[in-house]
C-alpha cells in the first residue's frame, strides 16, 4: 500500500509537508506511511474517501485511483450525460459493496 500513498501524493503535486497539513497529520507521519513503516490510520482512510480516492485501489493497486473518474462527455445532452451519471453511480456502489468485502475481510484477520 506504500506505493499507492506516495501516487497520492505525486497525483496532487504536493510536498510531505503539504500533505500533512492538508491531511491533518503530525509532522514526518507521510514519510513513514509512503515508506512502509507506519500502518495507514482508520482516520485517514475517511479522509482518502473525501479526497475521492478509491479504497480498493488503495488497498490492492488494482482499478481506477478515483472513485469517480468521469471521461469527457461527447455530448452535451443532459440527457445522456444524467444516465451516464446514474450507471456510473450504480456501478461504483457495486465496487463499494466488493470495497466494503475486502475491508470486512481484512478486519477479521487482524483480530
Amino acid at each position: 500500500m506504500d506505493s499507492q500513498i506516495k501516487l497520492i501524493r505525486d497525483k496532487f503535486k504536493l510536498s510531505t509537508a503539504d500533505i500533512e497539513k492538508k491531511l491533518e497529520l503530525p509532522e514526518n507521519s507521510w514519510t513513514d506511511l509512503e515508506s512502509g513503516v507506519a500502518e495507514v490510520p482508520v482516520k485517514l482512510f475517511k479522509k482518502f474517501i473525501h479526497l475521492g480516492i478509491s479504497l480498493g485501489w488503495l488497498v490492492s493497486g488494482n482499478g481506477a485511483m478515483f472513485i469517480l473518474e468521469e471521461e469527457e462527455a461527447t455530448h452535451d445532452d443532459s440527457i445522456v450525460n444524467d444516465s451516464y451519471k446514474k450507471i456510473a453511480i450504480q456501478k461504483r456502489l457495486e465496487e463499494i459493496e466488493e470495497e466494503k468485502k475486502i475491508l470486512l475481510s481484512s478486519l477479521e484477520n487482524l483480530k
